[in-house]
């Protein structure tokens, strides 16, 4: 049984990568749009990606590691707000 098998019954979910690729013209052009480059674009400072490759198999997990997987995480709800897709306006204003 997939985890995804009720997916069509979600609500308020905006896919960030499609919705810039969407509505900004240089972001059509480039095919892909990653999280980092994404919030240089829109937020003004990109990601730091320097536990991106690290042994995220080994426990327990760094202090980086944890710092680095809540920014990723968290970066998403500024760029929600900075965006204002149609989709997710009814959340929170």
């Amino acid at each position: 049984m997939s985890c995804f098998e009720s997916l069509d019954d979600w609500e308020n979910v905006v896919d960030i990568q499609t919705y810039l690729k969407s509505t900004c013209t240089k972001n059509q052009q480039r095919g892909t749009v990653g999280l980092s480059k994404c919030c240089q674009d829109i937020l003004g400072f990109p990601l730091d990606k320097s536990q991106q490759i690290s042994d995220w198999e080994a426990r327990p997990l760094t202090e980086a590691q944890l710092v680095y997987a809540a920014s990723d995480a968290y970066c998403l709800l500024d760029l929600v707000r900075e965006l204002n897709p149609p989709e997710m306006r009814s959340m929170y204003m």
